[in-house]
């Protein structure tokens, strides 16, 4: 199921990459890396993942991680890999739809009901 590579980089260190590729019948193809600077913590990496999706197929389906996600939590996780990208007003729309009723749903669960009452309270 997975494959781990030694990988030299610029500076003539020596990373892993553990890899695994998925391709089941009645699933999307499924891929995943992690990139490690010991071999050992890359085998135990490949060993703990190809027991979760043993465990729980749904991960190849890529729901393991929406599960509870809410729109209010998303758009943290946004803001945190973003960073200062992008200008402050957009920064602050975003803050904005933090504050508001949509924004404690989960984001997997949101309907045309929700943004309707959404844009309804925004007029």
């Amino acid at each position: 199921m997975g494959s781990i590579t030694a990988r030299k980089g610029a500076d003539g260190n020596v990373s892993y990459r553990a890899a695994i590729r998925i391709n089941k019948k009645g699933y999307p193809a499924y891929s995943e890396s992690k990139t490690f600077h010991s071999k050992k913590v890359a085998e135990n990496w490949l060993k703990k993942r190809e027991v979760e999706i043993q465990e729980n197929p749904d991960i190849l389906l890529g729901k393991e991680q929406l599960i509870d996600l809410t729109l209010s939590d998303a758009i943290d996780k946004y803001l945190d890999e973003v960073g200062s990208e992008y200008g402050r007003t957009k920064r602050y729309a975003l803050l904005l739809i933090k504050k508001l009723p949509i924004a404690r749903n989960i984001i997997t669960k949101i309907h045309s009901t929700h943004l309707a009452e959404h844009v309804a309270l925004r007029r």
